[in-house]
């Protein structure tokens, strides 16, 4: 014991030789090394060594902490139970499954009273809220919300895939235009006798139009555009024709200031599981084009994230600006006359897009092309 105490004051001496006391330290910094202690901490040691030896200087760390649970096994097994209900479609509050759990416990505590068992204890909404937090949030979100929100919920964010090239990967889609249409065709039309337009679905009625859109990846150049009544096998084999032909001869025909020359053999197209690119039509004509066809999950359209954007830009860009838009739902709509508004033939409308992709969307920056335009960045991979 003396020896100790020896050592100790022997290393105060030196700690202390200089006459100095060190610096008061904050806690909270990493440090390299441990310094010397304050004059206090070392006094408390040799006090402690003189009481309980050796012993006396064990900081009793491994002691810490809580050991084990509190709660009997019915009592954990219960707790889990009640937890895993939060992952419901009902979507209960945490405060009610307490409630739950609490009534749950004071039935199963008449029956232990009766026998003389131990009565359970009701866990606290602490200890409740922790056990589900445990629970894999991914799996509580689907449970609450389905497992598309699930999805959309845990979808990665960033910039997306990385596409070095030109014709690297094209997404292609469908979607229905908000917009109402005359099904009639200006100009040369007029001059088709009525069996001709009927034949041709020519019928002067107002409807919604689709529109089947090819994009690359890499310059978000369109490659195609299709417009029909309803996607088919006949419209995905037309968009596909015109990916790989110039369109310029489009361009001229609507006086375009610009050319809409690119085209070309995608490596790859992705798609959706639409009938239209299902198709054994669809199919083989890629593979015999040597175009490999991917398709993504379905109700995931974060997937194909460039074809999603081209789709909002031209409703948001394009469509607002004429005549019979529908809008975006019916509660957006409100009163507002749609079909009576509708002014625009099919070939209007094939105009005012042609006209709006080759002059305004091609020429203008784009921010996920560091400013330059879709045009600009096709001719700077291509030269």
């Amino acid at each position: 014991m003396n020896a100790g105490r020896n050592v100790l004051t022997a290393l105060a001496n030196d700690i202390y030789s200089d006459g100095r006391i060190p610096e008061r330290r904050k806690a909270g910094k990493k440090v390299s090394q441990v310094g010397c202690p304050s004059p206090r901490a070392l006094r408390t040691w040799i006090k402690n060594y003189e009481r309980d030896g050796i012993a006396g200087l064990r900081d009793n760390r491994s002691r810490s902490g809580k050991k084990g649970p509190d709660l009997l096994k019915v009592e954990v097994d219960m707790l889990h139970e009640a937890a895993r209900e939060y992952a419901s479609s009902q979507r209960p509050s945490k405060k009610m499954i307490h409630q739950r759990l609490a009534a749950r416990i004071r039935e199963e505590n008449r029956g232990r009273s009766d026998s003389g068992e131990r009565l359970l204890r009701t866990p606290s909404r602490s200890t409740l809220e922790r056990a589900i937090r445990k629970i894999d949030p991914l799996l509580v979100y689907a449970g609450r919300y389905g497992e598309d929100a699930a999805l959309r919920y845990a979808r990665t964010v960033g910039s997306g895939l990385t596409h070095l090239r030109p014709l690297q990967r094209v997404e292609i889609d469908e979607c229905e235009m908000d917009l109402m249409v005359i099904l009639a065709l200006s100009g040369a039309g007029r001059a088709l006798s009525e069996e001709e337009r009927e034949r041709m679905g020519l019928t002067g009625e107002k409807v919604r139009v689709w529109v089947t859109i090819a994009i690359d990846c890499a310059t978000r150049c369109i490659l195609a555009m299709k417009i029909s009544l309803n996607p088919s096998q006949h419209s995905g084999l037309e968009a596909l024709r015109m990916i790989i032909e110039d369109k310029s001869v489009w361009a001229d025909a609507v006086g375009a200031l610009s050319a809409w020359f690119m085209c070309g053999r995608p490596e790859e197209i992705c798609s959706d599981n639409g009938s239209a690119y299902l198709s054994w039509a669809f199919r083989t004509a890629a593979e015999d084009l040597g175009i490999r066809v991917t398709r993504t999950v379905a109700k995931v359209p974060q997937m194909r994230g460039t074809i999603e954007s081209i789709f909002s830009t031209i409703a948001q860009d394009l469509i607002a600006r004429l005549t019979g838009r529908t809008f975006g739902s019916i509660l957006e709509r409100g009163d507002h006359p749609s079909e009576a508004n509708a002014a625009l033939t099919l070939d209007d409308l094939a105009f005012a897009l042609v006209r709006w992709v080759v002059d305004i969307y091609h020429r203008r920056p784009h921010s996920g092309l560091g400013g330059r335009s879709p045009a600009q960045m096709w001719k700077a991979l291509t030269e």
